[in-house]
């Protein structure tokens, strides 16, 4: 004991009539409590000052820096200013101080703009270089079986050390207490086998407005379980939908410095080969979700970036009509296609679909094993009905402007559209004419 606290010590005890001698080894352990308490509360102050680039402490910064330890706030507070605790997360039972000095809303201003994801993993590009993708379909079955095995024992030895560290944030970083404790929360609730707690975390990703430093580690996590878990619908879907919640989120300021990981996402869960082998049931809502998303992605850059849409759209195109992908890898590119409406299927699918169709019918789905023929068949009904709804579109202008012509959008493409699908596309016409030329 230093002898500073050995006169701090004896100056209370005799204040008290105690005999020092007798007492000062008694209090030992409770001093050195209160000191390294102390510390801690001194030192979450000053990171919470320094996070607001102050050179001063502030009573606003002990007092967050005591509820930080679960001790209630000593300063700023009368008889009528006692702080009340409020339930800021609704089923997640995230409780802090309710006050005039450290208000709610202030957490979002104290946190620093959009950090750089540095993390310990490293993500590669996994949109089109999917594991043995250009030698798939060549690939003798021994191989494949054995590629599987060793991708299966490297995973579970993968998920051993990883799974743990989804929701654990990098040392150079800096949060707020309410935030450390949603982003550990948020992780039982994304990985719960419930779908009651995961929808409850979409939603709540998509309206807070404290996050904003939390966002690159969401995409680490998506990207992450992206990749060590490939054909597990629970986790695709609870990865796909937290960086979807993220988008949609109007409050998150810096969103777009993450925009090209989130292109990354969509493509990866709309293109890779290697997801969902064996259920294509699942595959097939999957391709249609990450559509969706990607849809989500692009409306929210129409101004900001009005050129990102034509790139996808060329890139999709190009997988579209290409020979050397699979079914799987087109539908998804389709799906992609088509959640940019009738005018882009019309505009880029149709000069195309005698070959699409006639590539559909004579491989996959005449040819395939069972899911890749389950998969070409969802993938000709989903075009018929995109190709229906053009038509249907043109012909219901036609029919209302009292013209007997189809609009210039499918009309070029009549005759192609009719030779390829026929009297499948029936139930889109309401203009007489066209049921005629049939």
């Amino acid at each position: 004991m230093t002898k500073a606290k050995q006169e701090t010590l004896r100056l209370i005890f005799k204040s008290l009539g105690l005999n020092v001698d007798n007492e000062a080894s008694l209090m030992y352990p409770l001093v050195e409590h209160a000191q390294t308490s102390i510390l801690k509360v001194l030192g979450n102050a000053l990171q919470i000052a320094h996070r607001c680039k102050r050179t001063k402490l502030t009573v606003a910064d002990i007092n967050v820096a005591l509820e930080s330890l679960r001790l209630e706030p000593l300063f700023g507070y009368s008889s009528q200013q006692e702080p009340n605790v409020v339930d800021v997360n609704g089923d997640n039972k995230l409780l802090v101080y309710d006050d005039s000095f450290a208000q709610l809303e202030q957490y979002a201003r104290r946190e620093l703009p959009a950090y750089p994801l540095a993390t310990h993993f490293d993500v590669v590009w996994i949109a089109l270089n999917g594991i043995g993708h250009e030698n798939l379909e060549t690939m003798e079955l021994s191989n494949e079986k054995l590629e599987n095995t060793l991708n299966k024992q490297h995973n579970q030895q993968r998920q051993k050390t990883q799974d743990s560290d989804y929701f654990v944030v990098s040392n150079i970083h800096q949060f707020s207490y309410v935030n450390q404790k949603f982003f550990g929360a948020s992780g039982s609730f994304l990985m719960s086998s419930k779908i009651v707690d995961r929808e409850l975390m979409f939603s709540k990703l998509s309206v807070l407005d404290c996050i904003q430093t939390l966002v690159p580690y969401y995409i680490r996590f998506s990207l992450v379980q992206f990749k060590d878990h490939p054909n597990d619908w629970d986790t695709l879907y609870s990865s796909l939908c937290t960086v979807r919640a993220l988008v949609q989120n109007p409050k998150l300021e810096y969103i777009n410095c993450y925009i090209q990981s989130f292109i990354t996402i969509a493509l990866s869960f709309l293109l890779n080969p290697e997801i969902l082998r064996t259920n294509a049931i699942a595959l097939v809502r999957m391709r249609e979700l990450a559509a969706e998303f990607l849809l989500v992605i692009c409306d929210k850059l129409s101004n900001t970036y009005p050129m990102v849409q034509p790139h996808i759209t060329a890139q999709l195109i190009s997988v579209l009509i290409e020979h050397d992908y699979s079914v799987s890898e087109k539908f998804g590119a389709f799906c992609g296609l088509n959640a940019f409406g009738p005018q882009t299927i019309a505009k880029f699918v149709l000069p195309h679909i005698e070959m699409i169709i006639k590539d559909l019918v004579s491989g996959p789905m005449k040819d395939g094993d069972r899911n890749v023929r389950m998969i070409a068949a969802s993938f000709y009904d989903t075009l018929v009905n995109a190709v229906g709804l053009c038509l249907y579109s043109d012909t219901s202008k036609s029919y209302i402007k009292g013209t007997l012509e189809l609009a210039p959008k499918t009309g070029e493409q009549r005759e192609k559209i009719f030779e390829a699908l026929g009297s499948l596309l029936l139930p889109f016409y309401i203009d007489d004419s066209v049921e005629l030329s049939i």
